[in-house]
């Protein structure tokens, strides 16, 4: 802030700023990328609030959007022409932040926060002081999607299959995703635990058919690998419920898309279909479901 007020006025006048400002206005340390943390205090006058703009400025020009958390400590309002330069910057930039958060400690403040946020597109929410934790998960919220979204295409492709002729489509989409964004590409079958018997035979009965069809599923994955024609290619065979078993896997080998058809080589169309909204519902990645 120091270096941004070399450029004008006296020196006297320089010190006497930065010093009045320190009383305002203090940068709070965030270990979270995309949130900048500010503490008001007092009473702020529009001299404080010129101060502060140039370091608002200075983080804006290395990335937008961003999140702000504002910490109202012992907080006296600000003055006539402070409150309107706030909301001139704020309808300027309000594209330029994603979510403010503000904690304060009484009504007052609160209801300055609502008046505030009917203004700008901003998302602007209220917290009190003793809830500074959820402020931050909620300004995270949006960390989390602005590193995502700031990659453009994506990087690891799940393709949930079960080996049906139908299934092919979406295998198909996978690819051309895959190749288009280069990403890598995993095709995944899941041996479904309601297929193996359990309790109606006995152990060994179980074990060797549940040896059978895994076999039989590295076979047809093999024979499925050797039509894809692309570089970053993995495949998986694994054993449980397919819908919990494809979520869970994405969600283990930080997938971004899954690709999953809508029906199956089985035709039990209520299985089939319950596994599918499973995964649409539970996945924490996008979700491509290809019409079969």
């Amino acid at each position: 802030m120091r270096s941004s007020l070399k450029e004008s006025g006296s020196v006297n006048s320089r010190v006497a700023l930065i010093k009045r400002s320190s009383r305002m206005f203090k940068e709070i340390p965030v270990d979270d990328t995309h949130v900048y943390a500010f503490k008001a205090s007092g009473k702020l006058t529009d001299a404080d609030y010129q101060a502060l703009i140039p370091r608002v400025e200075e983080i804006l020009q290395q990335e937008t959007p961003i999140s702000l958390l504002i910490k109202l400590e012992d907080f006296e309002g600000w003055e006539a022409k402070a409150a309107w330069d706030d909301f001139k910057f704020g309808v300027k930039h309000q594209q330029d932040f994603a979510r403010i958060a503000v904690l304060g400690e009484n009504s007052m403040e609160h209801w300055m926060t609502m008046i505030g946020n009917t203004f700008v597109d901003t998302e602007v929410r209220y917290f009190d002081t003793s809830q500074s934790q959820q402020a931050l998960q909620w300004l995270s919220q949006v960390t989390n999607r602005i590193e995502r979204d700031s990659y453009a295409g994506y990087r690891h492709i799940l393709l949930a299959t079960d080996f049906s002729e139908h299934s092919e489509r979406a295998l198909h989409r996978a690819q051309e995703l895959a190749l288009v964004s280069n990403a890598n590409l995993t095709l995944l079958h899941v041996v479904d635990d309601l297929m193996m018997p359990g309790e109606f035979y006995d152990l060994a009965t179980d074990i060797e058919l549940e040896k059978t069809l895994l076999e039989v599923a590295h076979q047809r994955m093999d024979e499925l690998v050797a039509t894809v024609n692309i570089g970053n290619l993995k495949a998986e065979v694994i054993t449980g419920n397919p819908g919990h078993a494809i979520t869970h896997y994405a969600h283990e080998h930080d997938v971004d898309l899954i690709v999953i058809g809508s029906h199956g080589r089985r035709g039990i169309e209520r299985l089939l279909g319950s596994s599918v909204n499973s995964v649409l519902h539970n996945a924490s990645c996008d979700v491509l479901m290809v019409r079969l």
